[in-house]
């Protein structure tokens, strides 16, 4: 489980399946853009803000036809797929 943010207990009822690795991986120094887009185009690709281009927010609220393309870059998600987990992204995007 990859998650933008902590708001609710670290604890995670798994039921009967197990999850992918154990334990938690916490970073006690990590650093990310203060806006929403290239943050989370940062966590789905690993990759920095200048390497996939979205350095701002996208001006939704401004009727902007502008969009996150993913396939310019490959995601985690995609990539779990492509050997055979099946994924779902919920949430903002």
């Amino acid at each position: 489980m990859i998650s933008a943010t902590k708001s609710w207990a670290l604890t995670v009822e798994w039921g009967s399946r197990r999850p992918i690795s154990m334990p938690w991986v916490r970073f006690a120094r990590a650093y990310t853009s203060p806006v929403c887009t290239p943050s989370r185009m940062s966590l789905y690709t690993g990759t920095y803000a200048a390497r996939h281009g979205y350095t701002s927010v996208l001006p939704v609220h401004q009727g902007t036809q502008e969009y996150v393309d993913f396939s310019q870059q490959p995601t985690y998600a995609q990539l779990l797929q492509q050997v055979g987990y099946h994924t779902a992204v919920t949430g903002k995007w």
